[in-house]
This record gives C-alpha cells, structure tokens and sequence, in this order.
C-alpha cells in the first residue's frame, strides 16, 4: 500500500497553540502514513512527550482530534490542497512539520509573500 499525507491542523484550545521544535509540533502537523487511522495513532505518539498536546478548553474545544482536512490523504504535503512547497505566510500560518513515515520530520517555513505579487 502507497503512503500518503494527512494533514492535521491545531485547534487554537485556550487561546494558544502548542509547539514543541524538538517533537515536530506546531500549528500544522503531517503525517505520511498507510491510512488516515495510522497518521491518526502517528501523531499521538508525536505527542506522548509534548507538553498540553493533548489540552482541552470548554469553551474552544480538542486541541486536536481525528479530523483531517483530507482523509483520502495526499500524494505530497499540503494545507487545504496546495503543497507545502509552494505556500507563502500569511496571517493563519508560518510553518509546519512533516513527519515522514521513516520516522524523521522536517520543518517548512513559509516565505512572506512579495508585496504587489498576487
């Protein structure tokens, strides 16, 4: 079976996001997996030793949960269907982490759109 992308976005839980540079944690967390019940059980060891992944507010909710922007997954990370290689920042995100089903993630910063570019 191909692996594929899930996508997993933070619910802003408390008024704040949890990040952890060291486990791969931020905003935007995805995962290459077999199926979506497998990106599923990755990011909760993602997050076993990450401080508040976990959190939840009564008022905003999970921080996270089995919701992904695309269960069928991706052929290549993406945020609602653009690649992560292609994304500039903008006021909702700066980064993510892909987690790769070898065990290693890396970091992709955004660069901030040129001025007058569309």
């Amino acid at each position: 079976m191909k692996n594929l992308f899930y996508t997993f976005s933070q619910n802003n839980s408390g008024g704040y996001f949890v990040e952890d540079n060291k486990r791969g944690v931020c905003e935007y967390v995805i995962v290459e997996a077999e199926s979506a019940l497998a990106a599923i059980q990755k990011l909760s060891v993602i997050g076993e030793d990450v401080d508040n992944f976990w959190s939840y507010c009564s008022c905003c909710g999970e921080r996270w949960s089995d919701y992904m922007e695309d269960e069928d997954g991706k052929d290549v990370p993406s945020i609602y269907n653009e690649p992560v290689s292609t994304l500039n920042a903008d006021s909702f995100r700066s980064r993510c982490f892909v987690h790769y089903a070898d065990g290693t993630f890396k970091e992709f910063i955004f660069p901030e759109k040129v001025k007058g570019s569309n």
